[in-house]
């Protein structure tokens, strides 16, 4: 028996690294013929129904992506709407203090500090210059009482 172990031991270590993968290999191929065949006859096995369930999850995944996508999109659209409906507003409420200031002939501390910040939240917000250019600084040319 002795003799047995040590020709055991004795084996070149290419040839056991080589008799490793060839097993290897052997039993690849031999799953691979095995799956293939109990799919094509129609056998449901652990993996593939692994498999199936994981496609499926992928799919969900992939449905779930492109619902976000959309929601995105609209949600896009819908705060470039609302920013052009603020401009609207803000426009609309920068001249109405405009012509208030300009028909008293001053502005009130508390008046100046809400124009100012509707300015502000115009230009922010992609409004034209006219403001910036021509309404504003009539306004601050006015005496603050």
């Amino acid at each position: 028996m002795h003799e047995e172990f040590t020709a055991l031991f004795s084996i070149d270590w290419r040839t056991f690294v080589f008799a490793v993968c060839t097993i290897f290999s052997a039993w690849m191929a031999a799953s691979k013929v095995i799956d293939f065949f109990t799919e094509k006859i129609g056998i449901e096995t652990k993996l593939s129904l692994r498999r199936k369930k994981m496609e499926k999850s992928i799919s969900e995944i992939d449905e779930i992506k492109d619902s976000i996508n959309e929601l995105k999109e609209l949600m896009t659209k819908h705060i470039e709407k609302d920013k052009e409906r603020t401009i609207v507003s803000l426009r609309s409420n920068i001249w109405q203090m405009h012509g208030e200031f300009m028909k008293q002939g001053f502005v009130t501390k508390d008046g100046l500090e809400v124009f100012s910040e509707a300015c502000k939240l115009y230009e922010n917000d992609g409004g034209n210059g006219v403001v910036k250019q021509k309404i504003e600084p009539e306004v601050m040319r006015l005496p603050v009482k």
